[in-house]
C-alpha cells in the first residue's frame, strides 16, 4: 500500500483527535473509537508510524502537522527535529523542502544541520 497525500486538517479532525504526539480515533468502527490510531512498518523502523484511513497509508508526522497547521505540499517533508521518527509531538515537527531534506538525510557530510536550517543559517 502507498503512502497517500494528506487528508485536510477538517477531515482529520473529524476523525482523529491529538493527545501527547499521538492521535487517537473518535470516528469510526467502533471498536477503533479512543484506541491508538497508527503502527510501525517493522520493515523500515526508522520511519515514522503510519495511519490507515479509507484504505490509503499516511505518516503520522504528517497528519499531526496538518491537523495543527492546514496543508502541506507533496514537494514538503515533515520532519522530527530529534531525529527520532517515533516522537511526533507537535513540538519536535518541522517542515522543510524534499531539496534540504535530501541534504539533510542522504549527506551526512554536507554541512548542514536540521537546526541551523530552521533558524535560517545555512
Amino acid at each position: 500500500m502507498e503512502i497517500g497525500t494528506c487528508p485536510t486538517q477538517r477531515e482529520i479532525k473529524d476523525m482523529l483527535k491529538y493527545v501527547n504526539g499521538n492521535l487517537y480515533w473518535i470516528k469510526g468502527r467502533r471498536d477503533l473509537i479512543n484506541s491508538k490510531a497508527g503502527c510501525f512498518d517493522k520493515l523500515n523502523p526508522h520511519k515514522p508510524p503510519r495511519v490507515q484511513i479509507k484504505g490509503k497509508l499516511y505518516y503520522l508526522n504528517r497528519l499531526i502537522w496538518v491537523y495543527f497547521n492546514g496543508s502541506i505540499l507533496d514537494t514538503e517533508v515533515i520532519c522530527c527535529i530529534d531525529k527520532n521518527p517515533h516522537n511526533c509531538e507537535i513540538e519536535n515537527l518541522a517542515k522543510i523542502s524534499e531539496e534540504d531534506w535530501y541534504h539533510i538525510a542522504k549527506n551526512p557530510f554536507h554541512n548542514i544541520s536540521l537546526h541551523k536550517l530552521l533558524k535560517g543559517e545555512q
